[in-house]
């Protein structure tokens, strides 16, 4: 049996705010199985504590935050402790035992107290957090640190992993000799170093559409609910259509074969692990204006398939000459109207 078990945060602050500076977006993701597992979970305890520390109402489009030395003292500071200690009597071990304890921290500060706290050696037994790179990323703080823990761990370390929200949740774990196996070649830093920085504030300020941009001077598109379900095959999984009879490979998924003309004769293709070449690129600065004119490439797919898609996180032409290489990204696109659009985009490797 498997599962997969994510979480994320996209938090926004006011801006100016001293939570704009410390807070970041971030994802990850767990799977979880019953044979051959990478990391053995050997205990597990929960502590329940309802405190109005940080929140948002469905109706507050920002963070709310109470005064900083009742949210860390009374809050965050308090309840782990407290749960971290009633674990380790459960888990009937001492703190010494254990390789690695990765726990989540509103701030640096709060995050090397509580190691004081606890009595842990900050240099050697807590992993750090990822404050100076990626932010505050709330609840996919304590799945990131172990995921980049679980880059340097052997088989035999003890993790000790800790959340906190209303209470806090632990868990033991232990890395058995899968963890070898299950290693992705892409390790956490290197991820964070594909990261692109935003050239200023003004461009941040308009992504998170906190500034009143010139609008399109096109006229707008309103895609509709049932066309992004029937079209999902290629909208969202990005399938191309293979025709059965003499081959061609087609994006989007075609009924009608354009080099044999065969009809309702194919099978479904997955083009999101291909590599793309870059044929030709350019920007549009015609129909978008300012920040927002996006960068187009027609590129080559292995299996003879062209294709032309924007492409993501990247501003100079130059970086992208014809024969570089492009992977697939799913990305969000600017909203018109009331329904969310995603779709496939095109970036450097990372």
């Amino acid at each position: 049996r498997k599962m997969i078990v994510t979480t994320a945060d996209c938090r926004q602050a006011y801006p100016q705010s001293a939570l704009e500076e410390s807070l970041g977006d971030g994802a990850a993701a767990l799977l979880i199985g019953d044979t051959d597992v990478a990391v053995a979970v050997e205990g597990r305890f929960s502590l329940a504590d309802e405190i109005t520390d940080l929140w948002r109402r469905d109706e507050d489009h920002f963070v709310r935050t109470w005064e900083d030395r009742f949210n860390l003292a009374e809050g965050f500071q308090r309840v782990v402790k407290e749960a971290v200690q009633k674990a380790m009597a459960a888990f009937k071990i001492e703190l010494a035992d254990l390789s690695k304890v990765v726990y989540y921290a509103p701030n640096a500060r709060a995050h090397s107290n509580l190691a004081q706290a606890l009595g842990l050696n900050y240099k050697t037994q807590v992993q750090k957090p990822l404050f100076d790179k990626v932010g505050n990323v709330g609840s996919a703080a304590p799945f990131l640190s172990l995921a980049e823990a679980l880059d340097e761990a052997v088989p035999g370390d003890r993790i000790l992993l800790v959340s906190y929200g209303n209470g806090a949740d632990v868990f033991l774990l232990k890395v058995t000799p899968h963890i070898a196996a299950a290693r992705n070649a892409k390790r956490v830093q290197d991820l964070i170093a594909s990261k692109k920085m935003l050239p200023n504030y003004h461009k941040y300020l308009n992504l998170r559409s906190l500034i009143q941009a010139e609008p399109l001077r096109l006229p707008p598109i309103n895609p509709a609910a049932t066309l992004l379900w029937r079209e999902q095959e290629y909208l969202l999984r990005f399938y191309g259509s293979r025709c059965k009879q003499c081959g061609r490979i087609q994006y989007p998924v075609q009924r009608v074969c354009a080099k044999c003309f065969g009809k309702d004769n194919f099978d479904r293709v997955r083009l999101s692990d291909q590599t793309a070449e870059v044929y030709l690129s350019t920007i549009d600065t015609l129909g978008y204006g300012g920040e927002s004119s996006p960068m187009w490439a027609i590129a080559d797919m292995p299996n003879g398939l062209r294709v032309k898609l924007q492409v993501a996180d990247c501003d100079a032409i130059e970086d992208v000459p014809p024969g570089t290489e492009l992977n697939p990204t799913f990305r969000k696109f600017q909203r018109q109207g009331d329904v969310p659009v995603y779709f496939w985009k095109l970036r450097l490797p990372r």
